[in-house]
């Protein structure tokens, strides 16, 4: 297949986003890739999501609004309306890094033609600075036990959604956990990771307000057994914790002992100075 041939379908799921889909809309603009489609799929927003969508508008966008059931719940309406080869989910607070991300991904695809993942790096925005978050190398079970690939950074062929279907609603936060433990360990999908960072991660995700270490443990539950998770998981996150526990009391130690260092110090002059002067005697 010619690279141009292959088409992307660009998801952007969203609600009350009027503050942060401007740069989405036009990272994705900025594409110099053609052959894709972008697809808005907006939770019936009450605020101004909506006129900051129309003053961004291009030929390329769709915009559909309706009430939904939640994040996942859109992603699968998303899933529904796209017409793409090849599926990607960028979040209202999120956007493309480089104007040739999809023009990578498309030769990645072509290249090699069985892949149905291909993912890449991603940046996370902390404090109006860009800090480098790079995904696994290698999908194997102990690493995907303590942590995943970013959505943001996958891309998915759609035959891969006509395998294994679409994300499992019952989950508010981490179904694209579950559905990668399905796609990696039950159907074994060829993956591949792309040396190249794809997308900046927003600072105001949903992943960043949830405590989504319990519907973790669900999914988990499904895919591992309990030893697996108490050794992948359970064992490096208290060890991570200690590590943590006891830097934080070093440099406490460290910020309370410092005044005892300065009284040891002049003490110890005051002994040299003494000591020389009884030498001159």
């Amino acid at each position: 297949m010619c690279t141009s041939r292959l088409k992307f379908s660009i998801i952007t799921v969203c609600f009350n986003a009027e503050h942060t889909i401007a740069l989405t809309l036009r990272s994705v603009q900025a594409q110099q890739y053609e052959n894709f489609e972008h697809l808005v799929i907006d939770g019936a927003s009450t605020d101004a999501t909506q006129e900051v969508v129309h003053n961004n508008a291009y030929s390329k966008l769709n915009w559909h609004s309706e009430p939904d059931n939640g994040i996942y719940d859109a992603m699968n309406k998303g899933l529904q309306r796209a017409t793409g080869d090849v599926l990607f989910f960028l979040n209202a607070d999120d956007r493309f890094c480089e104007p040739n991300v999809l023009q990578a991904v498309a030769g990645t695809f072509v290249d090699s033609p069985e892949l149905r993942l291909v993912y890449g790096d991603v940046f996370i925005e902390c404090n109006s600075r860009l800090v480098s978050l790079p995904q696994p190398r290698a999908l194997t079970r102990k690493i995907l036990a303590a942590t995943t690939v970013c959505h943001q950074a996958l891309f998915i062929h759609r035959d891969a959604f006509k395998e294994l279907g679409a994300f499992r609603t019952e989950f508010s936060v981490v179904s694209d956990w579950d559905w990668i433990y399905k796609a990696v360990f039950h159907n074994q999908l060829p993956t591949r990771h792309m040396p190249k960072h794809v997308a900046v991660i927003g600072a105001h995700g949903i992943s960043h307000s949830v405590d989504f270490e319990s519907e973790k443990w669900r999914a988990l539950r499904q895919y591992y057994t309990p030893f697996e998770i108490y050794v992948y998981r359970l064992i490096p996150r208290q060890l991570s914790q200690a590590r943590r526990t006891t830097r934080s009391f070093l440099r406490r130690l460290h910020k309370n002992l410092r005044p005892l260092y300065k009284k040891i110090f002049v003490v110890l002059n005051r002994l040299l100075s003494f000591a020389k002067g009884n030498r001159h005697l």
